[in-house]
């Protein structure tokens, strides 16, 4: 069972990831090669937000440390005095950037600032911050693949962003999903980020995997990395949507499903909220709570969460 929300315009969510590290391999080489190279540790980065100009920034900076200093977790910090440099103050915007794929929190930073709407408000920055990458570091490692390279002689060098827990050089992975078959299993030999090889991988960050042992094609984009017997593999479950779709997005893999809708439900508009079950062609990892998409073409018409895996 999933919730699924399709929206009829542009929604305004709260975005929030740590600091992604990116990689850069490519097919004639990578420094994953070089492995006489000393390893550098590992220092994770603070949690960082992000968003195009005037998307509220700002407001939801000052919202945060207005809502964790009542809790008593951080310094309120005033809208003014957050856009520091003279010439984000002369031209009224915070100058950043960075490009990273996200979790979704819906909210309203302004409403949390001016303490109405509690749902919206303060309560939904609390739920951004337990959303938050660097508080899933105690969890089972995931990390869904986005792209895959072969390394003659060393292996496969699988990339992506660590979706929860912690990687270490010498531990035992699985590759589940997209495939009839059992789980790949196989050894993390190499962690690298910035083309540096590193003690480990954590929650949030962007990772190149040294996986050795597997043949060219057995690992696809959208399938997933993850600690050995942790999760499974499901083709069906229920899920609340609100409109029903085209294609289907979860993690970093495109799938084809069938939707059946309640018997007393016969057709869906934009803003319903139903509750549909969901058939995948093939078996992937899910678990109670993970987002998925659907999409017509390269638009995203709807958003969901699993609610209820089935088989």
């Amino acid at each position: 069972m999933a919730s699924l929300a399709f929206f009829r315009k542009p929604s305004f969510h709260f975005i929030s990831r740590a600091t992604s590290s990116i990689i850069s391999i490519n097919n004639n080489a990578s420094s994953f090669v070089s492995l006489q190279r000393s390893m550098a540790t590992f220092t994770p980065t603070k949690p960082r937000t992000i968003g195009h100009v005037d998307h509220g920034k700002t407001t939801l900076t000052a919202a945060t440390t207005k809502v964790l200093a009542a809790e008593g977790n951080a310094k309120a910090i005033a809208f003014d005095e957050i856009d520091k440099a003279p010439e984000e103050k002369e031209r009224g915007i915070t100058i950043s950037r960075s490009h990273v794929e996200l979790p979704i929190v819906s909210g309203s930073g302004l409403y949390a600032l001016q303490g109405t709407n509690e749902e919206l408000g303060e309560k939904a920055i609390l739920k951004l911050m337990d959303a938050d990458p660097v508080r899933q570091l105690y969890r089972p490692f995931v990390m869904p693949i986005e792209d895959i390279f072969y390394i003659q002689g060393r292996g496969t060098v699988a990339t992506g962003h660590v979706e929860q827990g912690t990687i270490k050089v010498g531990e035992e992975v699985e590759i589940l999903g997209l495939t009839q078959g059992e789980p790949l299993k196989t050894t993390v030999t190499g962690v690298e980020m910035f083309k540096k090889l590193v003690d480990r991988g954590e929650a949030g960050c962007k990772v190149g995997l040294l996986l050795p042992g597997l043949k060219h094609g057995d690992v696809q984009r959208g399938m997933v990395i993850a600690k050995h017997g942790t999760l499974k593999t499901y083709k069906k479950f229920e899920a609340q949507i609100v409109y029903v779709l085209s294609k289907f997005y979860l993690r970093t893999a495109d799938i084809t499903e069938k939707v059946q809708l309640p018997d007393d439900v016969k057709m869906v508009m934009p803003g319903d909220n139903v509750t549909a079950t969901f058939e995948l062609t093939l078996p992937y990892p899910l678990d109670h709570g993970q987002i998925f998409s659907l999409r017509e073409g390269d638009r995203t018409v709807a958003a969901g969460v699993v609610s209820k895996v089935l088989s």
